[in-house]
């Protein structure tokens, strides 16, 4: 973390990124987590992430909207879930315990704030929209922060057996909340 994000975290403020140095700060990530499941496995919910948030502020009407941000809070919720409960403690046990109670603190937060936006009544309003994207820029800076360093550096200090137990604990985590993919469903709606 640089000084000024270490600033810009104390008085509250969520750094903001531009799109360029977004791109290139995921397209590391993605280099580094072609060898790594895990890695590669939470890169492709980040992208979820990104598009249902997308999917709630296009939204054209309360009810779309309103199930929009069910699918968006259920996608956050089974994700930090399932790194809350191997891939923080994974760091922790590598040495990199400050960085994953930094994480926790964030997803707490974002938590608590989906609790918030889901209480603003009126989902077209200016005040929902407001928070939803001070939500997004939360949780995409919390994700800026994993891709860049916290997770090249769990993936670079955990051993080859740790890696792989983070795969597959991941994964178990995950679709203990999610439940398993209907891979059948997906091809039946592409054949639609």
């Amino acid at each position: 973390m640089t000084i000024v994000e270490k600033l810009q975290e104390a008085i509250g403020m969520t750094p903001t990124y531009t799109p360029e140095e977004r791109a290139k700060v995921r397209a590391e990530a993605m280099d580094i987590a072609a060898d790594v499941p895990w890695f590669s496995t939470i890169l492709e919910h980040h992208i979820e992430l990104e598009e249902a948030f997308a999917n709630v502020k296009e939204a054209a009407d309360e009810s779309s909207r309103a199930e929009a941000q069910q699918i968006l809070a259920f996608l956050l919720t089974a994700h930090a879930n399932a790194e809350e409960a191997i891939v923080y403690p994974m760091m922790a046990i590598v040495g990199e315990a400050s960085g994953a109670k930094h994480a926790y603190g964030e997803q707490a937060m974002a938590k608590m704030e989906m609790v918030k936006l889901d209480e603003i009544p009126v989902k077209m309003s200016k005040d929902y929209l407001e928070k939803l994207e001070e939500i997004r820029l939360a949780v995409a800076h919390h994700m800026m922060e994993e891709e860049r360093d916290l997770f090249p550096t769990l993936a670079e200090k955990a051993s080859d057996e740790q890696n792989e137990k983070l795969s597959v604990k991941y994964d178990e985590e995950f679709t203990n909340y999610a439940g398993e993919p209907d891979y059948e469903d997906d091809d039946a709606q592409d054949a639609a």
